[in-house]
């Protein structure tokens, strides 16, 4: 099989999540409006919302409330809603089983300063959810080894 054009860009779902804000706000006005209506300072808010998306901690933001980078996109720890959402999706689109229970796993989570950096808040989890992280990971592996690096799912992301 032929490697894919290095002149390519490589696709990022965040990049297009951003994109998707912009759009529903340009082609609702309704929604625009109710958004404006509800926050004075709508525009600084919607920054702020792509921020989370993206996991990019604004400066300008307490670090007391840096737990809220990791909700969407952990760049700490990689475990977020987003895989999670991804993975839910993709198991049931495909029929395989996953044994993490999500709902359980964000009801055990609590914000806690950091142990590494004690004036930032981080998301942790209690330790009685080893198991439950343990099957978020087994879940990864199988769907990597079952859809996203099968031959055929390769050969569509060549085209």
């Amino acid at each position: 099989m032929k490697e894919k054009d290095p002149s390519m860009e490589e696709w990022k779902h965040e990049y297009v999540s951003r994109m998707m804000i912009d759009y529903m706000m340009k082609e609702n006005k309704e929604l625009a409006d109710a958004f404006a209506n509800r926050f004075e300072d709508w525009e600084e808010k919607k920054k702020f919302i792509k921020d989370l998306i993206d996991g990019n901690k604004n400066e300008k933001v307490d670090e007391a409330r840096y737990y809220m980078y990791e909700i969407v996109a952990n760049k700490r720890n990689e475990i977020d809603v987003d895989k999670m959402d991804y993975f839910a999706r993709d198991c049931h689109g495909l029929g395989m089983k996953s044994n993490f229970d999500h709902l359980r796993f964000i009801s055990q989570c609590r914000v806690m300063f950091s142990s590494d950096m004690p004036e930032e808040t981080t998301i942790a989890v209690r330790d009685k959810e080893e198991y439950n992280l343990y099957e978020l990971f087994h879940t990864r592996i199988g769907l990597f080894r079952r859809a996203y690096f099968h031959k055929a799912t390769k050969a569509v992301e060549l085209m």
